[in-house]
């Protein structure tokens, strides 16, 4: 008996041994990939929180529009886009959030930039975005670097993470546009080895210093004064809420379903629906539609190429991603290591 007993304790231990040697080197990794995109599938629901998110989508009907309607090819000129915030201003939504870039002067002249800087300081607050550069690449001469956060405990957290230090390269706005937003935001972000997101951080350290993704500078930018922030045991503390971050430094997101959960709107509806407002005649949306939710407008045409894949959908627009980041922050529901 007591051979027994030690021969299934060293089976165990061996067991043991190799399953973590396993783990270890990664071999584990695509079963719990399949796992948890079956999880994601099985347990995904709309959260209260979705409710209070808008995304009004460059889709292709927009594209669509623009050309037969109005002769317009891609890009649009901008003044498209001060005719989008006018009627979010006339909505009355708490910020609205670009995943799109204007790294470069309007095709358009300049006025078409002024028209957009004087609409986003008039219907604000707006959060513009920027990427991260290779490292090769240095920011534009004359340009500001991207804005930073105050984080009580951020070296002391860094210092005992996993989260990289990113070079100060990044693509900016055009320095018009950069000046009248409310902030600036990172967009970038990298999926999980197979290519499939399923996790993006709140803030990037770039340089030594705490830098915003969209979704949470979105989410300071419609609060009224400041909001302490802190670093505390691998958990961002935003005020009175709480989010769990990886050994890396990243939330790992809580899809609430495939691509359009969070409510869509064509972008040529909202412009069209601004026109419409302005002449007195019915609108083809409601303005009462956007009141008071977190808007983010970015691109979901197959041509304009920022599809993702996620656990539940493999063509999942990028501002998407952003959206189930706030939606998550505003649910209080991130998922966590376990």
């Amino acid at each position: 008996m007591i051979k027994k007993v030690f021969t299934g304790l060293g089976l165990g231990l061996i067991a043991c041994a190799v399953a973590f040697l396993l783990w270890q080197q990664g071999a584990l990794a695509g079963f719990e990939h399949a796992t948890w995109q079956w999880r994601v599938a099985h347990f995904a629901r709309p959260a209260p929180a979705t409710s209070r998110l808008r995304i009004i989508a460059l889709d292709q009907k927009s594209l669509d529009w623009g050309r037969k309607e109005n002769g317009l090819s891609w890009p649009w000129p901008r003044q498209a886009y001060a005719t989008v915030l006018a009627f979010c201003k006339r909505a009355g939504v708490r910020a609205v959030a670009f995943d799109v870039l204007f790294s470069e002067p309007s095709l358009h002249g300049m006025a078409d930039d002024e028209a957009l800087s004087q609409a986003m300081r008039e219907n604000g607050p707006v959060v513009l975005s920027y990427t991260l550069a290779p490292p090769d690449e240095a920011t534009a001469a004359g340009q500001a670097p991207p804005p930073t956060l105050t984080i009580s405990g951020f070296s002391q957290w860094f210092s005992e993470s996993r989260a990289p230090v990113l070079p100060q390269a990044v693509t900016m706005p055009v320095p018009e546009l950069a000046a009248s937003a409310a902030t600036l935001a990172n967009i970038s972000n990298h999926p999980d080895p197979d290519g499939v997101f399923r996790r993006a951080p709140l803030f990037v350290n770039l340089a030594g210093q705490p830098s915003p993704s969209l979704a949470l500078a979105t989410y300071l930018a419609a609060i009224s004064g400041s909001t302490p922030l802190s670093l505390k045991e691998n958990h961002l503390h935003i005020g009175k809420l709480v989010v769990p971050l990886d050994e890396a430094g990243q939330a790992i997101l809580n899809f609430r379903g495939p691509s359009r959960t969070v409510p869509t709107i064509s972008l040529a509806a909202v412009v069209q629906s601004e026109l419409q407002l302005e002449a007195g005649e019915t609108p083809v949306i409601d303005p009462s539609e956007f009141k008071n939710a977190y808007v983010f407008l970015g691109m979901t045409a197959p041509g304009l190429y920022d599809l993702r894949a996620i656990p539940i959908d493999g063509v999942y627009p990028g501002v998407e991603v952003h959206a189930t980041m706030l939606d998550n922050l505003l649910s209080q529901d991130f998922l966590r290591d376990s």
